[in-house]
């Protein structure tokens, strides 16, 4: 017999990693208490951890990539837009989801940052324009002030006629 198929010995749960047999704690672990490969490979290997990160899942809402079945991955990476094979490996899926998922991250960080840097844009062009506004309003006033001043300046004074006077 040849080397094992290592890619076949992991995604059966047979094998820990490609290469890496589990140990005596971890297939206890697995035959014993029945935990799924996927949790003991993250270092479950108690009844009790098992609960703990059932229950941790069931309060967040959403099981971990580690521990979500290739079909939920599948489907997983088709909505993300994933291309990929019926052979795809379990791993090859959460490397490929993460990979998508934090590029999809950053894309909406971008664009929060974008917005944010059109929003200031916008309101340091209204601060120009009311700035502008106020110079304006008062040149307006001062100039209006200046043509009043004028404007009673150089009302002619009423010639009072002198008493005695021919007429």
């Amino acid at each position: 017999m040849g080397n094992p198929n290592w890619s076949k010995l992991v995604n059966e749960g047979r094998a820990k990693d490609f290469g890496i047999p589990w140990n005596d704690e971890e297939l206890n672990a697995l035959y014993k208490l029945e935990i799924p490969a996927d949790y003991v490979r993250d270092g479950v290997l108690t009844s009790e951890g098992y609960a703990k990160a059932l229950e941790k899942e069931a309060k967040d809402g959403k099981k971990s990539l580690n521990h979500s079945s290739v079909e939920e991955l599948t489907q997983q990476a088709i909505g993300l837009g994933i291309k990929l094979t019926p052979d795809v490996s379990k791993d090859a899926l959460v490397k490929a989801i993460k990979s998508a998922l934090e590029l999809k991250k950053a894309k909406a960080e971008q664009a929060e940052s974008i917005k944010k840097a059109n929003d200031d844009e916008e309101k340091a062009i209204a601060k120009a324009k009311a700035s502008a506004l106020l110079l304006a309003n008062e040149a307006f006033e001062k100039e209006k002030a200046e043509l009043a001043k004028a404007q009673s300046s150089s009302i002619p004074e009423k010639v009072v006629e002198k008493k005695g006077s021919k007429k």
